[in-house]
């Protein structure tokens, strides 16, 4: 299995803390499919061996001393005392600010300013037109390359990536090209934001920050002034970016490339009785999948009485289930514990039923995605539960005919009446400081529902639009419960266009001579597993990087620094002349070097050259994920229509205000320090 193969959401989860996150052939969900996920390592051996051992051992050599000191009970109410209070110390937040300002700050992800500016002329998305009229508004510059995780990062630390670390989704490791998602700290020898975030500011002047679902905050900081649910990220309890599960009694055409969550197979009858496949885990050497017993029952007028460790409900054919809690048992100490929903799709000629990827339990998260600790349970205690997923928008169920545009837009729009529950719960309570709520669905709903916006006759001919509209009514309640004094700041990381053409860049590099392939054959398979490094100077890795084979850098390089320069010039002029062969356009707007960028030339981890594409065309997956295939240019089909990874001036953000800026043509690395310039702070 090929370990970027099973990372997802678009743009786009672990106890992949303990392994490769990059290990398995099916990839690339929504910007990188689900992930081969962690191991989880079974700790009753090890605990009973210490514990065993640890205790006899102590008993034997310090009898003398052990039992006069805790014969005096005193001491060990100290030193309890003491490790409660440390317990306190280090989960609390900060107060204290003398600062009053307020700024709140909404992240549409994804929001077009030609979508918006055309809604505007007719008469539609009021409240945003009212920020654009009586305040501020303009396209916002985003970031090379305009990738979330990277566009956020910018927002996050008011830098370029050169200085923040972040270029792509994915990135490789040079000692042995092994790729990795940007998010997966565990996985990285770095952290994933190398320069400053506005929390570091802001918690060291002691003003409260409320950061809701930002990207790039898992895992989130230890210690904060206010609190923080962490964003896209997140992974599954699988250690995925979200890998969902299909009990089903259907043949699906399905292949490590082109399958994106998991199928148990189910033989038809009154009632079934199968099982919930959890996480991995390590017991005396041997690999072992944590299962959970799951019973389906056919009942009368297409529906199913579904029963999970004393669970039972009964769907009807096309509903979705609340959330159910789920408890995987390790070993006798280790219990892990996640959310899901299930969502019956076929009870007639097939039985179909969907299981969400499997959430962290906010209130018992496997690792930490909110600060303080006890800030995930509390929403969840207060306002129900909700999704934990970096990624929650079930893109590849869409893809894979899993989930009809119905069924999606019925996920998509219970995450946004979660995400808009804890949101208004916190603008209700707001009191100074920054505010901060990220909404990623104006991205999700363009990237799968781009195909209609030139059908007219189709019933989703609007779906975009009508998103926009639910991302207007949220500025419009705030608008309502802010006062005058109030900074409100609108703004979106990049915009979108259509995604008609894919680019597999590898195979461009190996028709051009710049990557050998050991075999010579065409169409091998992810990571890199038929190249041949003696012989490449060349290859492409993630959405819009291409990485040199350099000696002394790459742990297989054969290209000598004094022939870098070349390299980079010959290949800049074959992407710059490379051509569509379906409509005779060029493929390439800019390609941006590291000294464009201002990457320093030691910075192992940049990519040489960045790829800016006109958009309609962008880097294909398996392209992405080092794989090649049979064209280098594909005339795309699926329903994931829409997208951004384009050259930057092809597709800007927004940027728009209740207050007037001084800001001329912003740049997305320009709002923090903006934001941070009106409570009196600096980033520097």
């Amino acid at each position: 299995m090929c370990t970027l193969c099973q990372l997802p959401v678009a743009h786009e989860v672990e106890l992949r803390y303990a392994a490769n996150i990059l290990s398995s052939p099916r990839m690339i969900l929504n910007y990188i499919d689900p992930g081969s996920g962690y191991v989880l390592g079974s700790n009753l051996s090890a605990i009973l061996g210490l514990i065993v051992g640890g205790f006899l051992s102590t008993l034997f050599f310090f009898r003398n001393r052990i039992f006069p000191f805790f014969a005096k009970k005193w001491i060990i109410v100290l030193i309890l005392l003491f490790i409660g209070a440390l317990g306190i110390i280090g989960s609390m937040s900060f107060s204290g600010s003398k600062i009053s300002k307020k700024v709140v700050i909404l992240g549409f992800d994804g929001m077009d300013p030609n979508i918006l500016e055309k809604g505007f002329e007719k008469g539609r998305f009021p409240s945003l037109k009212k920020l654009k009229e009586s305040g501020f508004y303009s396209h916002l510059g985003t970031t090379v390359p305009p990738q979330s995780p990277v566009a956020w990062a910018s927002f996050i630390t008011g830098t370029t990536p050169a200085k923040h670390g972040i270029f792509d989704f994915i990135e490789r490791d040079p000692r042995s090209y092994a790729l990795n998602v940007v998010f997966s700290q565990e996985g990285n020898k770095r952290d994933a934001i190398i320069s400053t975030p506005f929390w570091d500011v802001t918690t060291k002047n002691k003003v409260p920050s409320t950061v809701l679902f930002l990207p790039d905050t898992f895992e989130p900081p230890k210690t904060l002034s206010g609190e923080m649910i962490s964003g896209m990220g997140v992974p599954d309890v699988l250690g995925t970016q979200g890998t969902f599960t299909l009990f089903t009694t259907k043949i699906y055409p399905t292949s490590d490339f082109t399958w994106r969550g998991k199928i148990i197979p189910i033989t038809k009858d009154v009632i079934i009785a199968t099982h919930i496949e959890g996480p991995k885990y390590n017991s005396f050497n041997e690999t072992k999948t944590a299962n959970i017993p799951l019973e389906i029952k056919i009942l009368e007028k297409e529906r199913a009485e579904i029963n999970v460790q004393n669970q039972k409900f009964v769907l009807s054919k096309g509903e979705f289930s609340d959330w159910k809690k789920l408890e995987f048992s390790i070993d006798f100490f280790t219990k892990v514990r996640g959310i899901v929903k299930f969502y019956l799709k076929s009870v007639d000629s097939d039985i179909e039923l969907y299981m969400s990827p499997i959430n962290f339990d906010p209130e018992a998260p496997l690792k930490p995605i909110s600060t303080p600790k006890s800030f995930s349970v509390k929403l969840s205690k207060d306002l129900g539960m909700y999704s934990t997923l970096g990624l929650p928008h079930d893109t590849w169920a869409l893809e894979e005919d899993v989930f009809d545009e119905k069924a999606f837009l019925k996920q998509a729009d219970s995450i946004l009446f979660e995400r808009r529950r804890i949101y208004y719960s916190k603008l209700n309570s707001y009191k100074n400081g920054i505010l901060f709520a990220y909404f990623g669905m104006p991205d999700t709903i363009s990237h799968m529902f781009w195909r209609f916006l030139s059908d007219q006759k189709s019933p989703y001919f609007d779906t975009i639009n009508q998103y926009y509209d639910k991302m207007d009514e949220i500025v419009g309640q705030t608008l309502k419960k802010i006062d005058k004094d109030t900074t409100l700041i609108v703004l979106s990381d990049h915009g979108f266009s259509s995604f008609d053409y894919e680019m597999n860049v590898n195979t461009f590099l190996m028709q051009e001579g710049f990557l050998v392939l050991k075999d010579g054959q065409i169409g091998s398979g992810p990571l890199y597993d038929n190249v041949d490094w003696s012989k490449t100077r060349a290859y492409a890795a993630g959405y819009n990087s291409v990485f040199f084979n350099i000696k002394g850098r790459e742990s297989q390089g054969i290209v000598k620094k004094e022939d870098i320069e070349s390299l980079q010039k010959e290949i800049i002029a074959k992407l710059m002349d490379a051509t569509n062969p379906f409509d005779d356009k060029k493929i390439m707007k800019k390609v941006y070097t590291r000294q464009d960028l201002g990457i320093n030339e030691d910075d192992n981890s940049a990519p040489d050259l960045i790829l800016g594409f006109y958009k309609g065309i962008r880097s294909s997956w398996d392209s992405a994920i080092g794989a090649t295939s049979p064209e280098v240019v594909r005339k795309r089909t699926y329903k994931w229509s829409g997208d951004h990874l384009f050259d930057p001036t092809e597709v800007p953000g927004v940027f728009l205000s209740n207050k007037k800026m001084g800001l001329k043509d912003p740049k997305i690395t320009d709002v923090m320090p903006e934001v941070l310039k009106i409570l009196g702070l600096s980033l520097k």
